[in-house]
């Protein structure tokens, strides 16, 4: 279990260490190749996407949150429910009888 934890990590850090490398080396080569207006354009643009990918990220935690709310206070229930049960008819079935 624990090589298991261990390269799980070591793949995370390759993976975010490889796309902020990636993310560095496309910013240095716009701003080499691309006319400052379009820089500044493109950047705010990212901007701009950034702010609505953080607001989803911000509504799906909600609901998130709002769906482990409802999850505990089903459990609630539940366990209160088996803690208390109500005692059931017993049901008696004849040997031979068919429903006809």
């Amino acid at each position: 279990m624990a090589k298991r934890t261990f390269w799980t990590t070591v793949g995370y850090g390759a993976g975010l260490a490889s796309s902020l490398y990636v993310q560095r080396r496309v910013r240095r080569v716009m701003r080499l190749v691309a006319p400052p207006e379009v820089f500044g354009s493109v950047g705010a643009r990212g901007e701009a996407i950034v702010g609505r990918v953080r607001g989803v990220g911000d509504t799906v935690a909600g609901a998130v949150r709002e769906g482990r709310a409802a999850m505990r206070e089903t459990e609630q229930e539940l366990r209160g429910a088996a803690a208390h049960p109500t005692p059931r008819r017993a049901r008696h079935h004849r040997r031979g009888s068919a429903s006809r």
